[in-house]
């Protein structure tokens, strides 16, 4: 049985307006067409390579036929379609071929597949608390506080548990509190390995301590 893990958010409201939650798929890892080909070589007498070359040739196909605008079933998964809209909407003389466009490709799962899932999924709540739809930043240099007595630097997932962020708002977050003329957290590291420290005189870090 598979785990599907998921986090309360909180969501958008008007000022006035009953808070309401809705819950996420915080799962965010990423299967890859070679991770298929390897699980499917485990369960059947067909090589990987074999396999290898249906993934490809189906690739091919599907681009094929939904370029050509037709539907396409895939018996027990689904179907494929496009989606077209057009750059002009106001005047529907000047709506020609040179102003529509793909907009979206299409998936609609058949019930028995759709079924499947249902069936095999469990669900798994995370540790982490409800995720707020915003914190003033005195919330958030509190939180901080918190978690720098106990840790000497925070990456921007960790951000996202400490303060029930989404990604890009801790991410946002953190860039704010590295910018300006007093700056209450720096950087360190590069691309998928940065972190962010306090500076000196903030979230308990002494002004005269050269190292934390």
């Amino acid at each position: 049985m598979s785990d599907i893990k998921f986090d309360i958010y909180e969501s958008p409201a008007n000022d006035g307006e009953k808070k309401k939650y809705h819950v996420r798929n915080t799962n965010k890892q990423t299967i890859h067409s070679k991770d298929l080909i390897h699980e499917a070589t485990l369960y059947t007498s067909v090589s990987r390579s074999d396999w290898a070359a249906v993934v490809e040739g189906l690739i091919d196909i599907l681009s094929e036929k939904l370029g050509d605008g037709k539907r396409i079933h895939i018996n027990g998964l689904g179907y494929f379609s496009v989606s077209i809209g057009s750059t002009e909407s106001e005047n529907p003389k000047k709506m020609t071929r040179g102003t529509v466009q793909i907009t979206g490709i299409n998936f609609q799962p058949e019930k028995s597949f759709k079924k499947s899932i249902i069936n095999r999924a469990h669900f798994v709540r995370e540790r982490y608390k409800v995720h707020t739809v915003d914190l003033s930043p005195i919330e958030v240099d509190g939180l901080l506080s918190e978690y720098f007595k106990d840790h000497r630097s925070i990456t921007c997932a960790r951000m996202q548990q400490v303060c029930g962020m989404t990604r890009s708002t801790a991410y946002r977050r953190l860039q704010t509190l590295t910018q300006g003329e007093h700056p209450s957290l720096q950087r360190e590291g590069y691309k998928n390995a940065t972190a962010y420290i306090p500076v000196k005189g903030h979230y308990g870090r002494s002004y005269t301590a050269d190292r934390w």
